[in-house]
């Protein structure tokens, strides 16, 4: 891809590409085109794993990246469907897998057709989670920490999820938890630091560093959204902290799923598919404790909100999102007995 190549037939994605590939562009020391601002809005790491296809066709660059893609999104498969049979015995319910697919099936093809990194964050994501879930020695939690850290190192909000998951894991099983814990913080000085530097020089790292953190991070959130972050971040550390205590694998992977959500809040352009976790697992959850009404309510309403986006101007997914989940922590975290709170969800669930 060259720098005065950006806007072929098929622009749209040949923009976006191009606007990723441009962070290596500049990583390499080329000359900057002028979309040269894409620096900033990533770690350096994301222009070293991009900067190969700056040097091919745009076709054959945008070719690779979407094959890439493909593979990644067969992985996110994988690694999903290992950890529900961690989860739970025999097949999902089928509304279940109608309402994950159009919840999530749908952005990861607007994702895909940009030529965004969407599906290389979701999937690292899945598969550190994985480790440290379905792991039974020290060398796949080790695996889990590292893998945790590369969503981190190239989107910075998925390092939300990634703590949240080394500190149920200290909760539960201090060994798993310190291991989680170590890999994690060697993870993010490998991916921030270490191979970057290698690469490029310390003192070239050191300035995309800064870079990234002066113009990056400072539009990372909205006033609204840092305010929905921190509205639902209050609710699920309440449902969190007895999801922990029961530390099943099904609740584990719910707590996993909020985390992800308050990653998705944090951010302005909200990567939806960051909402798989708690899609795929709050309403098996619910249908465990006995409120199959409000886990199929909870699943249609994530999926429902997807759908409404695609003719509704006003961005109104992530708000409704939040009240999904919202809704959902304050079944979770109620302290009232089980039958008392099957009467009161449909009141609840209304609320949506």
């Amino acid at each position: 891809m060259t720098a005065t190549d950006p806007f072929l037939p098929n622009g749209r994605v040949r923009a976006a590409l191009f606007a990723l590939a441009v962070a290596g562009l500049a990583l390499m020391a080329w000359e900057l085109p002028s979309p040269a601002r894409a620096l900033t809005l990533y770690p350096p790491l994301l222009g070293l794993v991009l900067s190969p296809l700056t040097r091919l066709p745009s076709d054959r660059a945008l070719l690779l990246w979407q094959a890439a893609n493909v593979a990644m999104l067969y992985g996110v498969y994988v690694e999903w469907r290992r950890i529900y049979r961690s989860i739970r015995s025999g097949p999902a319910p089928g509304w279940l897998v109608l309402t994950t697919v159009v919840a999530i099936g749908i952005p990861l093809v607007t994702a895909m057709q940009g030529a965004q990194v969407t599906v290389l964050v979701l999937y690292t994501m899945l598969l550190g989670f994985a480790f440290a879930l379905c792991g039974h020695d020290p060398a796949e939690w080790w695996a889990a920490g590292i893998v945790l850290a590369i969503p981190a190192a190239i989107h910075l909000t998925p390092a939300i999820a990634g703590l949240a998951v080394v500190l149920m894991f200290l909760a539960r099983d201090r060994r798993r938890g310190a291991m989680l814990a170590a890999s994690f913080l060697t993870g993010l000085a490998l991916w921030l630091f270490v191979i970057p530097s290698i690469v490029l020089g310390w003192q070239r790292n050191y300035q995309l560093l800064t870079t990234f953190a002066r113009d990056g991070l400072s539009g990372l959130a909205t006033r609204w959204t840092a305010a929905l972050a921190l509205a639902c971040a209050i609710a699920i550390l309440f449902a969190a902290r007895r999801l922990v205590r029961g530390g099943s694998a099904l609740e584990l992977t719910v707590v996993f799923g909020l985390a992800c959500a308050v990653a998705l809040f944090s951010t302005p352009a909200a990567e939806f598919t960051l909402a798989l976790p708690f899609i795929g697992a709050a309403p098996l959850l619910l249908l465990d404790r006995g409120h199959p009404a409000a886990a199929r309510l909870l699943a249609l309403a994530c999926a429902a909100a997807v759908v409404v986006q695609l003719f509704v101007a006003t961005p109104l997914l992530v708000p409704a999102f939040a009240l999904c989940v919202l809704a959902f922590c304050l079944i979770a975290s109620s302290p009232v007995r089980r039958a008392a709170l099957h009467r009161r969800i449909p009141w609840t669930v209304l609320a949506f």
